[in-house]
């Protein structure tokens, strides 16, 4: 079976690095194409080829118009049998609705959060139409599911990758000049608007005996210096990515703080899984996709407000967060890979 996959973002968005490309690899029989288009973005070509497997063909096409699909070489479509959307955005969802249409193949759009519910109009309204208007349907998220049906096919992460036997903290904590008896508390991501800001520098400020560090940068990093007025919180800047696992290693607790939105309900955080697979116990609010998997794997706490954060933080013996950290991991080595949810796509592809 070859699959055209088309995306209308660059290898290293994190969509495709973190979902799409894990997902498919483990389907050694197929042969996928994944379409980028130029314009989308910037991409180191050659790291980037060296990540794909054999199976695993690339196309640029670099077309600067809406419908890239106008400037694809025609022998590109002559022998194909499924096209797979991911990211329901105006350069994936529309050029793979109209290739699917003209070729008259069956449509796979991959919807891994609501993005398309923000941004240029167009991204709405073609969002809206393609995600009633395929062949099949798979949803990352609970919400997603529940809203649009479909496959629920869950991000996770690399086990391998993210192994806390690989890794030791001690570096991390030496940096920061912080106790062993202290606990670390973590929450990595892009500081950018729909991120509460204040929300998570208050649990900062309220800590007495913990520390928070807040992994990351972005438009509203200013903001936060401005509303974190305790020590107790470090602003670690950006990080590289082979250097977030010893963060994780030094960190007792990891923090999820999504506000009751549309976008967060719907979102399946790819943190949540790092934390998981790095043996942290998950401290979220009670929304979306963390408020989920804490409640199906009993690996953490859901806190209210940036009080009870704190409050449920330094009353939890560290001996406790251990076991509830170890039982995320179990769940995803059992439960939720990236063998086993690819299986889940095979039998998809299988039945099209």
């Amino acid at each position: 079976m070859k699959i055209i996959c088309i995306t209308g973002l660059p290898l290293s968005a994190p969509t495709i690095e973190s979902r799409l490309i894990p997902l498919i690899s483990n389907l050694r029989e197929h042969r996928f194409e994944l379409i980028i288009p130029k314009s989308s973005g910037v991409w180191k070509e050659k790291e980037y080829r060296q990540k794909l497997p054999d199976h695993i063909s690339l196309v640029e096409y670099g077309s600067k118009f809406i419908y890239p699909f106008f400037s694809i070489k025609k022998n590109l479509f002559k022998d194909f049998d499924v096209v797979y959307v991911s990211k329901l955005s105006r350069l994936s969802s529309l050029p793979g609705y109209v290739l699917s249409k003209i070729k008259g193949k069956p449509l796979i759009v991959d919807c891994d959060d609501y993005d398309w519910s923000s941004g240029p109009i167009s991204n709405k309204i073609i969002g809206n139409f393609v995600i009633k208007h395929n062949d099949h349907l798979i949803t990352a998220s609970k919400e997603l599911n529940k809203r649009y049906g479909g496959t629920y096919i869950p991000n996770t992460t690399d086990l391998n990758k993210f192994n806390p036997r690989k890794y030791n903290g001690k570096k991390i904590r030496k940096k920061y000049g912080i106790k062993p008896t202290e606990k670390i508390i973590i929450w990595p991501g892009i500081l950018h608007s729909i991120v509460d800001i204040k929300f998570l520098a208050e649990i900062g400020n309220k800590l007495k005996e913990s520390r928070l560090i807040i992994v990351g940068s972005g438009d509203k990093f200013e903001k936060l210096k401005e509303n974190v007025t305790s020590k107790r919180v470090i602003l670690a800047g950006m990080v590289s990515k082979d250097e977030m696992p010893n963060y994780y290693a030094a960190a007792d607790i990891g923090v999820i703080t999504f506000p009751k939105t549309d976008y967060h309900m719907c979102k399946c955080p790819i943190k949540l899984f790092e934390y998981m697979a790095m043996e942290l116990p998950i401290f979220t609010t009670p929304v979306g996709e963390p408020k989920y998997m804490v409640e199906k794997t009993k690996c953490g706490f859901i806190c209210e407000t940036p009080q009870g954060f704190v409050d449920r933080i330094e009353s939890t013996p560290k001996s406790e967060l251990v076991k509830l950290g170890k039982m995320g991991r179990k769940y995803l080595e059992k439960n939720q890979n990236w063998k086993i949810l690819s299986k889940k796509l095979k039998t998809l592809l299988s039945n099209i």
